[in-house]
C-alpha cells in the first residue's frame, strides 16, 4: 500500500469515527433528557406529601423516602455519565500524554507548535505524505480511544437511568396503592 493509499484509508476511518462520536453525543443527549423527566417525576412524587399517605406506618415512610433518595442518586449518576459521554473535561493530550504530535489533525498541536502563520506555512511546504499518514494514524488511535471511553459512559448512563426508572415506577405504584387502599 502506498503512503497516499494509506492516508486515504486513515482519513476514511477518521471521518467514520466522527460520525460515531456524533451518534454517541446524540444518544447521551436523549438519555440526559429522559433523566430530567425521571428527576422531575421523583420531585413531584416527593412533593405529594407521602407522609400523609404513610402516616400510620413509619417504616414504610422510611423505605419510600430511602427509595426516593436512591432514585435521585441513580439519576444524578446518569446525568454525570451523560455529560462525560458528550464531552471530555480533559484534552486528548491530557488523557494520552505519550502520543506524538498529530499535525493539522489536532488544532491544539498546531497552536502549541506554531506561533505564527509563517512558521505553519513553512512546515506545510516541507510536509510529506508519509508525515501526514503518521499524523492521521495517531489521530485515528486517539479517536478510537475517546470513542470507547464515551461509549462506556453512555452504557453506564443507560444502566443507571434504567435502575432509576424501575425504582420510580415501583415507588409510584406503592404510593398509589397505599393512598387508594390504605386505611
Amino acid at each position: 500500500m502506498t503512503d497516499a493509499e494509506r492516508l486515504d484509508l486513515l482519513r476514511f476511518h477518521i471521518t467514520r469515527q466522527d460520525g460515531l462520536r456524533a451518534s454517541i453525543q446524540n444518544r447521551a443527549a436523549v438519555l440526559l433528557s429522559a433523566g430530567a423527566v425521571v428527576l422531575a417525576a421523583t420531585s413531584v412524587l416527593y412533593a405529594q406529601d407521602i407522609r400523609g399517605v404513610f402516616h400510620s406506618n413509619r417504616l414504610l415512610l422510611c423505605v419510600v423516602t430511602a427509595l426516593l433518595i436512591g432514585i435521585l442518586s441513580l439519576t444524578i449518576g446518569s446525568v454525570w455519565n451523560a455529560l462525560s459521554a458528550m464531552v471530555s473535561v480533559r484534552s486528548s493530550r491530557g488523557l494520552f500524554s505519550d502520543i506524538p504530535s498529530r499535525g493539522v489533525y489536532a488544532p491544539s498541536d498546531v497552536v502549541r507548535i506554531f506561533a505564527t502563520y509563517g512558521e505553519f506555512h513553512d512546515d506545510l511546504v516541507d510536509y510529506r505524505i508519509a508525515d501526514d499518514a503518521r499524523s492521521a494514524e495517531v489521530q485515528l488511535w486517539v479517536d478510537l480511544q475517546i470513542y470507547m471511553r464515551r461509549y462506556r459512559h453512555l452504557r453506564r448512563e443507560a444502566t443507571l437511568l434504567l435502575g432509576a426508572t424501575s425504582a420510580l415506577l415501583s415507588v409510584t405504584s406503592a404510593v398509589v396503592v397505599a393512598s387508594t387502599y390504605w386505611p
